[in-house]
């Protein structure tokens, strides 16, 4: 480091920086963390990391540390204040970034031992903004994928417009596709319960085709005197060699595991002859029954005799079939649409990332359905909430029934949403009944931050301290619980992360009491 240079002035790295950042102590998904070493300018890659960041979940460059095993080495900057310059300058710069993301999030400088780090927080971009380019090159865009930047290829290009956009395309007219090509058993099924739900507005008294038109799915071709069909009534009625003219590798799946096999007990899909004109309407069909058997399966008799947990969680996954199949890109690359069903959870898997950010989906109240025709479809039937509740039920149920909290995973190729229908204990099978005891007790006991060993043994009959220290080091390597102090001052709790689900439950259930 240059001698000219005062970095007396800078903020120390705080204990947690220090062991995040240096000793590795703290885990952090290596896909939102970028170590950069940096002598008196901003590195060449610096800017691809930028792109990836901002297109894909943000994340944090630290620039001055060489990332090494067992610990990070410390390098230093030659001259922070130079470089924090130049980032301030290139960020607003429209020739080098298409878009400035760090308008609020200055970059940072700190030390350490002497030696100066920069620090830049790069949040994601709102889909309305992605993607974000650079050097004035729309084609040159970057994601995170692992621990690498990865230049985007068209296909991501293509569906990262597509997000953007704010329209839907399902709407679109298919010009040569009449109702000729729709499976016309699904349609008058679909009409007879549309009927009885609308029995005031005479769709009975009126033919399939008619019943299509007035509820928006098909156009009358004034030349020809046919029907014209939209994107998603193709889909959703379809046959199925029909809907593979326009999407070729369309395709749903869903298939049971039981216990201890890997192979598949039962399956609906569109490439099995048991059911040889597969469309969206009666993959749901089809899916929706089996799921409800299902819950009918998982939850005991209360003692009134009433089963609890089936309407909640017959919501739950009602709901997390309907935005499946409304929110996938079947327009994308791989339009592949997968229910994955095991005695523990159900896993759902979709196409495209989800349109709302995840907060707003847990908590409900703002929707932006991908196929807005599709979830029409879906709402003459009574299937979907407007409003966007979909997603504070499926967790409110969780809570309800006392089981795992649902996980949401999402990208640029595709969201999952796995609900569980067993407890966050018993959930990790590595964990013996002494485990999953002292796990509850944590649990339901979260409103206190920490335990001692003396205190569990208290609480914890049957247990002896040696046996608790055993069961607590196996929670701590399975990442539920943390260990804090030493010696008589040793503490354990649950994690931040176990915490932190645990709380947001709570939230949610209370927020949606209140709504009520």
């Amino acid at each position: 480091m240059s001698k000219n240079i005062n970095i007396d002035k800078l903020p120390e790295l705080t204990e947690e920086e220090i062991r995040k950042w240096i000793l590795k102590d703290i885990n952090d998904e290596n896909n939102t963390l970028e170590f950069k070493t940096a002598a008196d300018r901003v590195p060449h890659d610096y800017w691809k990391t930028y792109s990836s960041f901002c297109n894909t979940r943000g994340g944090e460059v630290i620039l001055g540390i060489q990332e090494s095993f067992p610990q990070n080495i410390v390098h230093g900057v030659g001259d922070p204040y130079k470089i924090q310059g130049s980032l301030d300058c290139e960020f607003a710069n429209p020739n080098k970034v298409s878009y400035n993301a760090m308008v609020n999030n200055p970059v940072l400088l700190r030390k350490y031992n002497g030696k100066a780090i920069v620090i830049t927080q790069i949040p994601e971009v709102p889909l309305a903004r992605k993607p974000v380019y650079i050097n004035n090159k729309p084609t040159e865009v970057y994601i995170r994928t692992g621990e690498g930047d990865r230049k985007a290829s068209n296909d991501q290009l293509e569906m990262m417009s597509r997000n953007a956009s704010n329209t839907s395309t399902d709407q679109d007219l298919l010009t040569g596709f009449t109702t000729d090509s729709l499976d016309v058993d699904s349609v008058i099924s679909y009409k007879e319960k549309v009927s009885r739900r609308y029995p005031d507005r005479g769709f009975s008294m009126v033919s399939w085709e008619q019943f299509l038109d007035r509820i928006g799915a098909v156009e009358l071709d004034q030349k020809s005197g046919k029907y014209i069909l939209k994107k998603a009534t193709l889909l959703f009625f379809g046959r199925i060699n029909e809907i593979h003219k326009v999407y070729p590798k369309f395709h749903v799946d869903y298939f049971r595991k039981d216990p201890g096999s890997t192979r598949w007990s039962d399956r609906v899909t569109d490439d099995d002859l048991t059911f040889p004109e597969m469309n969206l309407y009666l993959f749901f069909n089809l899916v929706f029954e089996k799921l409800m058997a299902m819950t009918q399966n998982s939850f005991s008799l209360s003692a009134s005799q009433e089963r609890t947990g089936d309407r909640q969680m017959a919501t739950a996954f009602r709901e997390a079939l309907v935005n499946a199949l409304a929110h996938s890109d079947y327009d994308g690359p791989n339009p592949v649409v997968k229910i994955t069903a095991t005695s523990d959870y159900i896993l759902f898997e979709n196409p495209g990332i989800l349109l709302v950010n995840e907060e707003d989906y847990i908590h409900g109240g703002e929707t932006r359905p991908r196929n807005e025709r599709i979830m029409s479809l879906f709402r003459f039937l009574g299937l979907s909430e407007r409003q966007g509740q979909g997603g504070a039920q499926i967790f409110s149920a969780a809570y309800m029934n006392k089981v795992r909290s649902p996980e949401i995973k999402t990208n640029l190729e595709k969201t999952e949403l796995k609900i569980w229908i067993i407890d966050l204990a018993d959930s990790y099978p590595a964990l013996g009944l002494n485990e999953k005891r002292i796990l509850k007790y944590m649990i339901l006991n979260n409103d206190t931050d920490t335990f001692s060993v003396p205190e569990l043994d208290k609480k914890l009959t049957g247990l002896s301290a040696y046996q608790i220290r055993k069961c607590l080091g196996q929670l701590i390597s399975e990442g539920l619980v943390r260990k804090t102090g030493n010696g008589k001052n040793t503490r354990y709790g649950l994690n931040p992360n176990t915490h932190e689900k645990i709380t947001q439950q709570q939230m949610r259930l209370e927020q949606m009491r209140n709504a009520l």
